[in-house]
């Protein structure tokens, strides 16, 4: 235990003059080796106003309260907000089961098959980096999976509901 302890401020000031002088000293050593003959009352002004204008700099922190998020990232499965495409395709399918308000049904299970498709057969091509045709049903299912082509290459669309479709959306996205 120190018989005069010294407040934090003294102390940190006195490393920084102590480390000034340091700096002064050897800026002051390297200019003789390299054979500039500085003066060592410059080099140790530079070094002073140097470490008084850090120190200043460093006591004085942000001008502005700065804030750490509180909140983890959130990862793909724990997304609050939905993805746009998933809710457009969302209302496909209640349109294909079921029209709004008693309407009539506007869009066709086939047209929603038929845009997966597209969009499966490109994601794959892109990957393999060819062109695939999505019309072309055999050459589909040989690059995609079998849950994927079960549904994507079947001659008439199999029904689906939205669990069906967040697992085909989320296999597509894995292409």
């Amino acid at each position: 235990m120190r018989r005069f302890p010294m407040p934090e401020p003294v102390r940190r000031w006195g490393v920084r003059l102590l480390r000034a002088v340091v700096l002064a000293a050897a800026l002051w050593w390297i200019a003789g080796l390299v054979g500039m003959h500085t003066r060592l009352a410059v080099d140790v002004a530079l070094a002073l106003v140097a470490t008084a204008l850090l120190g200043l700099a460093a006591d004085t922190g942000p001008a502005w309260a700065m804030s750490m998020p509180t909140d983890p990232p959130a990862d793909a499965r724990s997304r609050t907000v939905q993805d746009p495409r998933r809710s457009l395709l969302r209302r496909i399918v209640d349109d294909t089961t079921r029209g709004r308000h008693g309407e009539p049904v506007r869009t066709s299970a086939a047209t929603l098959q038929r845009t997966l498709r597209a969009v499966a057969a490109h994601r794959t091509g892109q990957h393999l980096g060819i062109v695939l045709d999505p019309e072309d049903r055999t050459v589909l299912a040989r690059h995609l999976d079998p849950d994927l082509s079960e549904y994507l290459c079947a001659t008439t669309p199999p029904p689906i509901d939205q669990h069906r479709l967040d697992d085909l959306i989320r296999r597509i996205e894995t292409l």
